[in-house]
């Protein structure tokens, strides 16, 4: 299993001139070639050339790699499994044929991994999908900020201008008022008689500012209107969440309701019971046993024990109420298959870390066995171990995982792959990895050993691999689509260079007429399935192409299986037609 250091490890090293992605993926299947140049009898020099790369080949060979991978066969994830770093690397870089078990699609567990624990990010495809996740949604929380500062600046103003256009009405409506009252004056004044001296004028009174105690009360913000503010905003309750020791202890359920339930029970049997110790908090007052804060209330005793004030009537149980507090610590976040099903209880069901109460019978006392300290707000949590691994070492826990079509490509059309059986650990000849690769693509898998048991053209493993094999051989490069509820997606050059282009749909087509003669399992497809996965492709940009595939009757496939060559002329028989289907919109499809 492959080991690396965290300062040793070449993934990390950032000193290396980054090699041009159209060198590293140049090859397209993992078959490496070395052609000499073309000899031309009318040119003499064209043989000098081909000596000079024949003897350079045979002086400097290029570096050795394996011709044929090793993988095993495992039956419980129908995929063919490679641990090998050296057939992992090849298999990715020339011809993007399967996945890591551990990542999306590039096998850079071991990469990410140590990159998060040295502290840097590292340049993998995870991490560059979620750096530019980020990025958008900062970009879309920064537009819908920018949108809600325009909305509320707009009606901010025009909240001013409504404000503006009601105060200017209500000073016209009061120059109005004031007209009108001063020409009702007019005309109410009597108008003395021809010869009668003039009555004087009163003059007008002027505001006095407010002098007497009833007066300054009388004014807005003053010191009785902000009392009785005061008093207002004081009636509403605040709560808050403990903090504290004593008012974590203080809380139903707490560490101290079982211990006080204890101590009282001993002490109405024989004698009090001294507690030592809680979690580690020293001399836990008892006073905090029903979840109520009192002051500490122990009376020494003639003979010098102590007894409680809150203890439990006879007869009655202490009454508890439920409540959730969250520990600020975390212990671990990963799980072994030996763990129970809680890491702090036993497979019995009783607790095993947590505090528990041991009646001593010789000395009629309890005894309380120490547990982990409880971390209150403002102590720093214990850290605890990442992993079991030594510091600085980690092991490659990512396995590599080929679809059965894929290793059947490799091995039956470029020749590249050995399967090993997992039990007799010796290679499993092509018909019979055939028969398997059938048999497991059913559920429940069907037995390969039953002798009614035979190939059939329609098998999902067959009708499957001949889409395969047709878009391989175009230049295509197609996997797994389960993510977007397809069969398969078609990339032209690879993931690492573009995004998917198409979804490719499966459909098995039985147009034969002699099919009508033989009982065999419809398609059961409906149009809300269509509708549905071309929704889901429209909606990460990518065409729905249906491709049929026309299977032959089982009297063609069994005569081109016995006498004409195998599965190689069988899979002559099947025909592909593809069929692209697109969404139809009334306002962009005019």
């Amino acid at each position: 299993m492959l080991q690396c250091t965290l300062g040793e490890c070449p993934i990390l090293t950032t000193t290396t001139p980054r090699v041009p992605l159209h060198q590293i993926y140049a090859l397209p299947v993992p078959i490496r070639t070395f052609p000499l140049p073309t000899f031309y009898p009318n040119n003499p020099i064209s043989l000098l050339h081909l000596a000079y790369a024949w003897l350079r080949q045979v002086v400097s060979p290029p570096a050795a790699e394996p011709s044929v991978h090793t993988g095993a066969w495992d039956p419980d994830t129908r995929s063919v499994h490679i641990n090998d770093p050296k057939s992992i690397r090849a298999l990715w870089e020339q011809g993007f044929f399967g996945k890591g078990s551990l990542s999306r699609s590039e096998p850079n567990w071991l990469k990410r991994e140590l990159g998060r624990r040295a502290g840097q990010a590292g340049h993998v495809s995870e991490a560059r999908t979620e750096s530019r996740r980020e990025e958008r949604r900062n970009a879309k929380w920064k537009r819908a900020k920018a949108e809600l500062e325009a909305i509320e600046q707009q009606r901010l103003e025009e909240a001013s201008l409504e404000e503006a256009r009601l105060e200017e009405a209500k000073l016209v409506e009061a120059r109005l008022a004031e007209l009108q009252a001063a020409e009702a004056r007019v005309r109410a004044t009597p108008h003395p008689a021809p010869g009668e001296a003039t009555p004087p004028r009163t003059p007008p009174m002027e505001p006095r500012p407010p002098v007497g105690p009833a007066e300054l009360l009388a004014l807005p913000n003053s010191l009785a209107s902000l009392a009785m503010k005061h008093i207002l905003v004081s009636v509403e309750r605040t709560y808050k969440p403990p903090v504290g020791p004593a008012e974590l202890l203080a809380l139903p359920n707490s560490s101290a309701s079982p211990l006080v339930a204890a101590a009282s029970e001993a002490s109405a049997s024989t004698t009090p019971v001294p507690v030592e110790h809680l979690d580690g908090v020293k001399a836990v007052p008892s006073s905090l046993a029903n979840g109520i804060v009192s002051p500490p209330a122990s009376v020494a005793s003639a003979n010098g024990s102590a007894r409680s004030t809150s203890e439990t009537r006879e007869g009655q149980p202490l009454k508890r109420r439920k409540s959730v507090r969250f520990s600020p610590q975390v212990e671990s976040t990963t799980f072994q298959h030996h763990d129970p099903p809680s890491p702090r209880h036993s497979a019995g069901g009783s607790p095993s870390r947590t505090t528990s109460v041991l009646v001593d019978e010789a000395r009629d006392t309890a005894v309380v066995a120490p547990s982990p300290p409880i971390i209150f707000q403002g102590e720093a949590p214990t850290p605890v171990p990442e992993a079991a691994v030594p510091v600085g070492e980690l092991a490659n826990k990512e396995h590599f995982q080929l679809a059965p079509e894929e290793a059947f490509f490799l091995v039956f059309a470029v020749g590249t792959l050995s399967v090993v059986d997992p039990v007799m650990l010796a290679p499993i000849p092509t018909d019979k990895l055939l028969d398997l690769f059938c048999a497991h693509s059913y559920y429940p898998p069907r037995e390969i050993s039953s002798p009614s048991r035979s190939l059939q053209p329609q098998d999902p493993f067959l009708v499957n691999y001949a889409v395969y094999h047709h878009f391989r051989s175009l230049g295509w490069v197609p996997r797994h689509g389960i993510k977007f509820g397809v069969d398969w997606i078609l990339y032209q050059r690879g993931p690492v260079f573009d995004h998917s282009e198409f979804g490719i749909m499966v459909m098995p087509s039985f147009s034969d007429k002699r099919w009508e003669l033989v009982e065999h399992e419809k398609p059961k497809k409906s149009w809300s399935w269509l509708m549905g996965a071309n929704r889901v492709l429209a909606h990460v940009l990518k065409s729905m192409v249906l491709v049929y595939v026309d299977i032959p009757p089982p009297s063609v496939f069994e005569e081109a299986m016995r006498h004409n060559g195998g599965i190689a002329e069988a899979l002559k028989k099947y025909t592909i037609r593809e069929v692209m289907v697109r969404r139809f919109s009334a306002n962009r499809n005019r």
